[in-house]
Formats: C-alpha cells, structure tokens, sequence
C-alpha cells in the first residue's frame, strides 16, 4: 500500500546549509486475533495457519490509526485477506510513536474492539516492526447447550456440530461443522459457544450432528434463543433427535 511522505524535501542553496539524510522508513505489520467475553474462549494466533475470524464471526475489521508528523489512517479490511492473513501492513512509515483501535464487525455490527496506545514502532532485526492486537468481546457470549442421543457413539460416530443462527430471518452466525465441539452421549450436554452476541431474541435454525462424511444423524430445527440485555452470558438448551428438519 503506497502511502503519501510525511515530510516534504526543503530546497538548499549549493554550499550553504546542509541537512541530515532523512529518517528511515519501514513496514508496521498489524496482525489480529480475537477474545471472547471475559477473555474466553480465544480465536485465532495471529497468523494465516489460524486466522480465528471464522470462529469469532467477523468479516471486516476498520482500523484508525495515527502517528508522527500527523500521520492518520482510516480504513476497513477484509476479516482474512487474500494472501490469507488477519492483518494488514502499512508500508514506508516513519518509525515513532503510534496508537491505534480495531473495530471488529459482523454483518454490519461492531461486536469485538481494541485499542493500543503510545506502541513504540521501531525496526526490528528484518527492518519492520510488527505487532499482534487481540480484540475484544464487546458482548457476552450466548452459552448453547445440546443433548444428543445415547446412540451417538455409533456407528455412525458423531464427528462433528454444525449450526444457524438467524436474526429477523436472515443467517445472523453459522457454522459449516469445520469446528468440533465437545462431545457428549446421552443424558450429559455438551455446549456450543456463540461469542460476543449482542441482545436480541434469535432462531436456532438448526444443530445438526454430523458423521465423518458430513451427514447429519440427528438434529434440532426452529428453536428459538434468547440473549437478554445485561454483562452476563446468556444460556440456552436444545435437544437433538433423529426427527428430520422440515
């Protein structure tokens, strides 16, 4: 990303004034992961290997950054960029002292943010500075619990959980299954975690337990959730049978 000098060069008379070579320019790296309400549960390691934007469910992060000599910056990114990587670099910047805040978004909402101020931004041994900013929750995560069927052991075993949640009739929160969630058969429950949802009254579009090819064996449909108002996390409980969705 090309960015405008900071200072201009001043015109010398040959022979009368002389002036030092002008500071040297670097690369910030600004890579981002996310934390869950309180600080649990945590996504993402800052790299291409785990961007944790899936898990965390934000699509854009903004970020407003000033620093010397007037140096300001405003503009959003893509959660994951094309090269895969949570962050963004800003290239051929003086080095000195920055702050910056990260404005996590899903559909629109702000729900994750942080700020780090007065960050000493220096070379370091490539010639680069770079940092990592763990965003936080801004809501309470929404605490599902879910009971499945003793026969969930198998055959077929139960591999994974995949769920929808959907707000005024649109997908609000989804998961393909790539994530696995704690598994358990019978009487005990096992817990999605939906992070940092804010207030409203949802519909569970669906959990479904799917098998090793994806095929789900058991599911739950229409169920409304609710997260209320409030600094606590919310909890709500369904149960999976063999009954198709409709």
């Amino acid at each position: 990303m090309n960015r405008t000098p900071l200072f201009a060069a001043l015109a010398l008379a040959a022979g009368c004034y002389s002036s030092p070579p002008p500071p040297s320019l670097l690369n910030l790296n600004i890579y981002w992961g996310f934390l869950g309400w309180q600080g649990q549960p945590a996504f993402g390691n800052f790299s291409q290997t785990d961007p944790g934007c899936s898990q965390a469910n934000v699509d854009q992060v903004y970020v407003s950054i000033t620093g010397p000599g007037g140096y300001t910056q405003d503009e959003n990114f893509p959660c994951v960029q094309p090269n895969g990587v949570p962050g963004v670099q800003y290239a051929d910047v003086y080095a000195g002292t920055y702050s910056w805040t990260l404005y996590g978004s899903r559909n629109g909402v702000v729900v994750y943010s942080v700020t780090e101020t007065n960050q000493n931004v220096a070379p370091d041994s490539t010639g680069n500075a770079t940092f990592e900013s763990a965003l936080e929750a801004l809501y309470p995560n929404l605490n599902v619990s879910y009971t499945l069927p003793a026969t969930c052991a198998g055959p077929p075993a139960i591999a994974q959980m995949s769920f929808q949640l959907d707000l005024l009739g649109s997908v609000y929160y989804a998961n393909a299954g790539t994530t696995f969630f704690p598994l358990a058969c019978g009487a005990n429950s096992s817990t999605i975690v939906v992070p940092a949802l804010p207030a409203n009254s949802y519909v569970m579009n669906f959990v479904r337990a799917l098998d090793a090819n994806g095929t789900s064996q058991y599911q739950v449909c229409g169920q409304t959730v609710v997260q209320a108002p409030g600094n606590v996390s919310g909890s709500a409980s369904v149960t999976l049978s063999t009954t198709p969705c409709p």
